[in-house]
This record gives structure tokens, sequence and C-alpha cells, in this order.
């Protein structure tokens, strides 16, 4: 197995020749480490979309979408794959039903990811006694935690006022008002 740094090298030429139009030869490359990283979500989604790009591949549409949805099964919290196979699944099946499951599943992550984000940058505001600043964080963090996209049917899939608010960003919250108050007195 190949160390970190060629691993990186070899995206680099992957991203050049692709950047170069030579979508075989990236091709190619990434079939390559597909056999060192099997598995490896960022290359099966590489790998997919340059079988879409090459004009004569011994590769199929079929195993390039199949190569997206191993991708998202492989890394599930990473939204990447699942806009890619969003794109694929309008673009090239014309599915705009699965694409936009596909596109749910995406933003699900992406909003998980950017609350974690947001409530760990309050957390080192905190220790930093920038209060105001964590404030500022977990607020925001709670707005994208009330965010919702419309269900397959055009409605609301949750209330904005129902929903509840994740522990993580409460304990947060709460530790944040405390220190205010007690500033305050």
């Amino acid at each position: 197995m190949t160390n970190v740094r060629t691993f990186k090298k070899d995206l680099t030429t992957i991203r050049r020749l692709w950047a170069d139009t030579q979508f075989s030869e990236a091709l190619a490359k990434v079939e390559g480490l597909r056999g060192e990283y099997p598995g490896n979500p960022q290359l099966l989604v590489i790998w997919a979309s340059l079988v879409q790009l090459v004009e004569e591949s011994e590769h199929s549409l079929d195993d390039a979408r199949e190569a997206l949805r191993q991708a998202v099964e492989f890394d599930e919290s990473s939204p990447a794959a699942s806009i890619e196979l969003g794109h694929f699944l309008d673009s090239v099946e014309d599915d705009p039903t699965a694409a936009s499951k596909a596109y749910s599943q995406a933003a699900s992550a992406a909003k998980k990811l950017l609350i974690d984000v947001l409530a760990g940058q309050a957390k080192s505001y905190l220790q930093l006694n920038r209060r105001a600043d964590a404030v500022r964080c977990l607020l925001e963090a709670l707005q994208v935690s009330n965010l919702d996209c419309p269900s397959m049917n055009g409605k609301s899939t949750k209330s904005s006022h129902d929903a509840p608010i994740p522990a993580q960003l409460e304990s947060l919250l709460n530790e944040a008002l405390v220190e205010v108050a007690l500033k305050a007195d």
C-alpha cells in the first residue's frame, strides 16, 4: 500500500489529467488506485465521474451508478457522494424522484456536519472567553438544526417549532448563557 504523500500526488495527477481533458489516462490512474484503496469513497466518485466522460469506456453507466451507490454506502456522513449520485440520477438517468432522495440524504449529512462545526467552534470560543462569538455560533447552529427540506409530497417533514434542540447544542447554549449571566453579576 502506498503512503499518504504518494496518494495525494496521484490525486493531483488525476485532477491535472482531468483538467486537460485526458479522461482515459485519468481513469486508468484511478483504476490503479482503486486496486490499492478498494472502497475509498473519493476514488469511487472520481471513477464514476470519469467513466461518464470517457468516449469509449469498457465500463457502463450502470457501473458508474453502482460506484456512486457504494461511495454513499461507505461514507454516509459525507454529503459529497450523495450529491454526485443526485446529479447522476437527475442528469444521466432522468430520475428526479430518485435524485431528490439522494439530495435529501446529502442535505441531511451536510446539516449534521455544519451543526458539529458550529458547536465545536462555540465550545472553543467559550474556552477563549469569547462568549458573544460562542452564542452567535450556537444561534446559527440552532437555525441550521431547524432547517428542513420539503418531503416528496411537497410538505415539510417536520415543523421547526417541534424540532428538538440537539443535546450538544443545548448543553453548550446553557453553558454560554450561565457564563454570560455570571459575568453580568
